[in-house]
C-alpha cells in the first residue's frame, strides 16, 4: 500500500507504478527524485501489464460464474 504522505505532490495522472517508484525512492533515502523518460515509460509499461492482468482475472471470473450457473 502506498501511504498518502508519498502522494502529496503526485500528478493526478500518475500511475500506481510511478507512485510506487516515488515511495521506494523516498524510503531508500534518495534526495532528489527526477525520473528519466525511460523510467516513466517503464512504469507506464508495468501499469499496462497490471491493468491487462486485472482485466483478464475479471473476465475469467465472469466465465467461471457463467459455467457455475449452467
Amino acid at each position: 500500500m502506498i501511504l498518502n504522505h508519498y502522494l502529496v505532490e503526485a500528478s493526478p495522472d500518475a500511475t500506481y507504478f510511478q507512485n510506487l517508484y516515488i515511495k521506494v525512492a523516498v524510503e531508500s533515502g534518495l534526495q532528489t527524485l527526477s525520473p528519466t523518460p525511460e523510467t516513466v515509460i517503464f512504469c507506464k509499461m508495468l501499469d499496462i501489464i497490471y491493468n491487462d492482468y486485472r482485466n483478464s482475472i475479471t473476465a475469467l471470473k465472469k466465465h467461471i460464474d457463467v459455467l457455475g450457473d449452467e
